[in-house]
């Protein structure tokens, strides 16, 4: 099987699709508009389009027609509906092309306008077929009347349970010291509900003094400088750490220091992150966001608290550092829940199943 991924090949989540095919025997070409800045393994063919984003997704369109007829593909799939999927249906290739839908380009764009509506519906209904990271999404597809009667799989992320695990010498050196860490790993914007967290432990360190905390939160965005400013309005800032970014493949030393993950999103098609955290066998706690209750089982992985509820955020960590053995508990459920359902290896094999069902119809625009 010959596979052409139209995707950014600077994000971590096409090299691990690109990676994982290639490693189950599917030949894997990549084009994209985005300068490559991960590693693809050597089997793994990249070209890079001349015109960039956001123009590019138009410009492209005759250098795409003559890369396909050259690579000869068995199936097309564009990572992201806007942007690529419209490259994707505008270069009108000779074989099925499937739009893998990532978030904000259902939950967000067509929300714009009934023009940007009307644009994300021209598009995937043009697709031989369209897949899904979760199920909410593909809800959210039908609650907007977008693509009736193109077929929808669902196709999750899968999580590198080989690299996303639980690190000995790190948790024994946990075990030693005094402190309860709280973490998260998210973009800091608005939509990721940061400032909850912070409020949430705030509370939580005045109503538990007996106990020493400390909240660590990884990543960048734009709203970086109004966290910092919160946490010392709040007057927190001495126990809260801001990391900054953390390369994917770093990800799991910083887990492992956490007794607890936290991830309160006021909107999330898919919860990776929260999948990574389980992986390495923490606890997590997370708000009532679709795509989070979808990959934790409440009071089995972790705790699900109504979005934006900073006294239900506090109780919820309350029960949980106050209980270690409920922590472990929803931590080794959680380990067992990502092995069984959600590692990289048997969400590539529902890839490539969906690949197969689509090539094998026969029949595509």
């Amino acid at each position: 099987m010959k596979i052409v991924l139209l995707s950014a090949a600077n994000n971590v989540h096409t090299v691990k699709w690109a990676n994982g095919l290639a490693r189950s025997g599917v030949h894997v070409h990549v084009i994209s508009l985005h300068a490559m800045t991960q590693d693809f393994d050597s089997s793994v063919s990249v070209h890079l389009l001349p015109f960039k984003a956001s123009l590019g997704y138009l410009l492209n369109v005759f250098k795409l027609r003559k890369l396909l007829k050259e690579i000869e593909p068995d199936l097309l799939n564009a990572h992201y509906a806007t942007g690529y999927g419209l490259l994707s249906v505008l270069a009108r290739q000779s074989c099925p092309n499937v739009i893998s839908l990532w978030g904000s380009d259902i939950y967000l764009f067509p929300k714009k306008s009934a023009v940007h509506s009307w644009l994300l519906n021209y598009i995937l209904c043009r697709a031989t077929a369209i897949f899904s990271t979760s199920y909410c999404m593909q809800k959210e597809l039908n609650s907007q009347s977008l693509a009736k009667g193109v077929p929808v799989s669902i196709t999750p992320f899968g999580v590198n349970i080989d690299l996303f695990k639980p690190i000995p010498a790190i948790q024994n050196d946990n075990a030693q010291r005094d402190k309860i860490v709280i973490g998260t790993v998210k973009s800091l914007k608005h939509i990721y509900g940061i400032d909850v967290l912070l409020n949430a432990f705030e509370r939580l360190v005045n109503e538990v003094p007996e106990c020493v905390f400390e909240l660590q939160i990884y990543g960048e965005g734009v709203e970086a400088d109004s966290l910092v400013k919160l946490a010392t309005q709040l007057g927190i800032a001495k126990q809260v750490i801001f990391g900054g970014f953390v390369p994917n493949n770093e990800v799991p030393q910083i887990l492992n220091r956490f007794d607890l993950y936290v991830a309160l999103s006021r909107s999330e098609s898919f919860g990776v992150a929260v999948l990574e955290a389980s992986s390495c066998e923490l606890p997590v706690l997370v708000s009532d966001a679709e795509g989070l209750c979808e990959v934790v089982s409440d009071k089995s992985t972790g705790l699900i608290v109504p979005i934006d509820d900073i006294a239900s955020t506090t109780a919820a960590l309350k029960e949980l550092v106050m209980d270690a053995g409920k922590r472990r508990l929803y931590g080794l459920e959680g380990r067992k829940k990502v092995v069984d359902k959600y590692s990289e290896t048997a969400c590539i094999d529902t890839m490539i199943a969906a690949y197969k069902q689509v090539i094998e119809r026969k029949s595509y625009p």
